[in-house]
């Protein structure tokens, strides 16, 4: 009993399969049959439509002509013959098409080849009367006109299209009613065509899971894409700070392995028509240290033909040695160019089993390479200017030692001047002094006068000496850089010059100053000079002296700003040059060396230092001193200059 009902449910189930299908294919035949027999009524309807409007057009077309050529006749103008020439131009090729749309229906066609006839007659008649016009004018023309052939002929080809119209709206009745049936088959139709959308959905879904894991799998592909693009970044960074070809080679044998997940990978790099394998990284022994001809191995292949080389089964290809593979672990390889142009090396991957590298491992495993060029073509540009640094620098050294011999010739030279010319100075001023007290009342006035000559002249020489070594020690000086407080430095000026400043009733103001890193020595006689400056070459009025302080991005700008005489703009770079004055010794006294002092100390500190003035108007010396210094080796050997 048993087996007998299961027998019959999984006929039952068998059967209703069967009617379903059955059911599915009958309405699927039936909806097929209604819409191709709706889809042609529909093709009847709208050929009917455009047969009326190809009648319309052929008789615009007609009209159009008949139009341009009346007013050609008229007024003998061409610009009447461009509308008739497109009308006449398009009447054929319209007339052909209608013959296309009543092919079916013979007494239609049959009428539409009566008015073809009489649509050439008319044609010709109007451009027979349009030569004749040309020709033999206006006259000649009109008498054709008058004769009425043409408009008999117009007449006819209206009277055709009228019936051929009639007929067609006929048609179209007809048509539409049966248009209207087929619709409304096509409706009762509808619920098979929703049992088909319900097929239709169900193999839309399955595709959409094929698709799916298509995508899953194009997701895995790209994030493996987007892993190796990560370390390829990483490698190339490094390559890009690498300065030797070690470095570079162990970057590369890591990261060639790495982005296509190889059992192995080796560096080759090309030794004229060798090929040397000068690293590797696998999981046993390859050829590192060894050389093969270049024409005998893949990599020289590759470099050769400038190319990679995809080996899915090393036994199948002719391009390996076989002899040189049959003791290593290799079935599979990839091998590319250091470099497509002019390659210079190769870089092999290599794997255990049979394996096919992705498209995109190789363009990663390529972007390695051509980058491995790069960095080893650095390489050789850092080594020659290594070299170049070392012989600069050995120069350098050369040089310093010249300078530091000649500073300490420099220097023995001004302890002379200081002793061996300063002191027959004295004693030509002392002697002098000597003969005028003496001889005082005895000696006339010019003979006065010329013993002051010589006793200013000694005095003048020997401040010029000393301002001359002065100078001079700047320059020798190691500058000891300490924080320095510049209040406290413009104190110790003002206390300094105490005596000139109460002479002159002078007035010394000054900002909050900054602490700077500095020589507290030259700091200080670079203000000293610049405010006695200020004080000496006053105005009439008192002179008024004030100093302020501005950070800017990197240095102090310091400024000195005073009310006294003024300098014209055009002497503002003369005057920081050694022994250049704008005024006589007689009015302001001095060597002139007091500002190149001056511009010696900012420099030794890696500043600037310039003046903005008007005669008249006061001057305003700014001097500007870095936050922070560097080692300058120029600066330095200036210093000892």
């Amino acid at each position: 009993m048993g087996l007998t009902l299961k027998w019959s449910v999984d006929k039952l189930n068998t059967v209703r399969f069967g009617i379903t299908i059955a059911t599915l294919v009958g309405l699927a035949l039936l909806s097929y049959f209604s819409l191709r027999r709706l889809h042609e009524t529909t093709r009847q309807v709208r050929q009917a439509h455009q047969t009326l409007e190809q009648i319309d057009l052929v008789m615009s077309h007609l009209k159009d002509a008949e139009t341009g050529q009346r007013g050609y006749l008229l007024t003998g103008n061409q610009q009447y013959l461009q509308p008739y020439d497109e009308a006449t131009g398009k009447i054929v090729p319209e007339l052909e098409l209608l013959a296309t749309l009543v092919r079916d229906r013979p007494a239609q066609a049959q009428r539409l080849t009566e008015m073809q006839s009489r649509v050439q007659a008319k044609v010709f008649n109007m451009g027979q009367t349009i030569e004749l016009r040309q020709t033999q004018g206006f006259e000649a023309a009109q008498k054709i006109v008058e004769i009425g052939r043409g408009k008999q002929l117009m007449d006819e080809i209206r009277a055709i299209a009228t019936v051929l119209r009639s007929e067609q709206r006929l048609l179209l009745d007809q048509r539409t009613s049966y248009e209207e049936q087929q619709g409304d088959l096509a409706t009762w139709i509808t619920v098979g065509s929703v049992v088909l959308q319900i097929l239709l959905i169900t193999g839309i879904i399955l595709q959409l899971n094929r698709e799916a894991r298509s995508l899953r799998e194009s997701n895995q592909k790209l994030e493996r894409y987007t892993h190796g693009m990560e370390q390829l970044v990483n490698a190339v960074q490094k390559l890009s700070m690498a300065r030797d070809l070690d470095t570079i080679l162990t970057v590369v044998k890591q990261a060639a392995r790495e982005l296509t997940g190889a059992d192995g990978a080796t560096l080759v790099l090309r030794e004229q028509d060798q090929c040397y394998y000068i690293e590797e990284n696998a999981i046993a022994p390859l050829w590192k240290g060894e050389r093969f001809p270049i024409d005998q191995c893949i990599s020289g292949w590759a470099m050769q033909n400038r190319q990679a080389a995809v080996i899915e089964d090393i036994l199948q290809d002719a391009r390996i040695p076989q002899e040189v593979y049959q003791q290593t672990f290799v079935k599979s390889m990839v091998m590319v160019p250091i470099r497509t142009m002019q390659p210079i090396g190769a870089i092999g991957n290599y794997w255990v089993e049979p394996h096919q590298p992705q498209v995109d491992q190789v363009k990663l495993l390529q972007a390695l390479a051509d980058t491995t060029a790069v960095a080893i073509e650095n390489v050789q540009v850092y080594a020659e200017l290594e070299e170049r640094i070392q012989q600069r620098t050995a120069e350098l050294h050369q040089l310093n030692g010249v300078l530091l011999r000649s500073n300490q010739e420099l220097e023995q030279f001004a302890y002379v001047a200081s002793h061996d010319l300063q002191e027959p100075l004295r004693t030509v001023a002392s002697y002098t002094e000597l003969l005028a007290k003496k001889y005082r009342g005895q000696l006339d006035e010019k003979a006065e006068k010329y013993i002051n000559y010589v006793v200013d002249g000694a005095s003048r020489m020997q401040q010029l000496i000393n301002d001359l070594l002065m100078y001079s020690r700047v320059g020798r000086q190691t500058l000891q850089l300490t924080p320095v407080d510049c209040n406290q430095v413009v104190q110790q000026v003002c206390k300094t010059l105490e005596i000139g400043i109460s002479e002159n009733n002078a007035t010394i103001t000054y900002d909050p100053l900054p602490t700077v890193l500095a020589d507290v020595t030259q700091l200080t006689q670079l203000v000293q000079n610049l405010i006695g400056n200020a004080i000496k070459y006053r105005g009439e009025d008192p002179p008024v002296i004030h100093i302020t302080a501005t950070q800017q991005a990197t240095e102090w700008v310091f400024s000195i700003q005073d009310n006294g005489i003024g300098i014209d703009p055009q002497y503002t770079d003369r005057i920081f040059i050694l022994f250049q004055r704008l005024h006589t010794r007689r009015k302001y006294s001095g060597t002139g060396i007091g500002l190149a002092i001056c511009k010696k100390i900012v420099e030794l500190h890696q500043g600037r230092i310039w003046v903005e003035s008007q005669v008249g108007q006061g001057s305003t010396f700014y001097v500007a001193l870095p936050d922070r210094y560097e080692p300058q080796a120029e600066v330095l050997l200036e210093a000892m200059v």
